[in-house]
């Protein structure tokens, strides 16, 4: 179900560590996850209620839910990078404060 552009940028992810990066704030990006997280599950609900339809309205719904889980990885994986950052920048701290021989 997973569309293969979706797949390989899944796999650059993991395998090279690179996450996407933006200039929003952590909570700006945390509220992104919740909504994409919201939209997700909505789009879900929409199958299941399509898979009693016809096949174009579970079409329609099934390509609904393929850019909503895709919007909730791409706000997962910013979050993610942030979250990174921040630990780059905590590791850089201590490294700084720690007195030199």
């Amino acid at each position: 179900m997973i569309e293969l552009k979706t797949r390989l940028k899944i796999e650059n992810w993991c395998f090279n560590l690179q996450f996407p990066v933006t200039t929003e704030g952590y909570q700006k990006v945390q509220e992104k996850v919740s909504m994409s997280g919201a939209e997700l599950n909505a789009a879900a609900s929409d199958v299941v209620q399509a898979s009693r339809g016809t096949a174009n309205e579970l079409a329609v719904s099934t390509k609904k839910f393929s850019r909503s889980y895709q919007n909730l990885l791409d706000s997962g994986m910013t979050l993610a990078g942030q979250a990174q950052v921040g630990l780059t920048d905590v590791f850089v701290n201590l490294q700084l404060a720690i007195p030199k021989k």
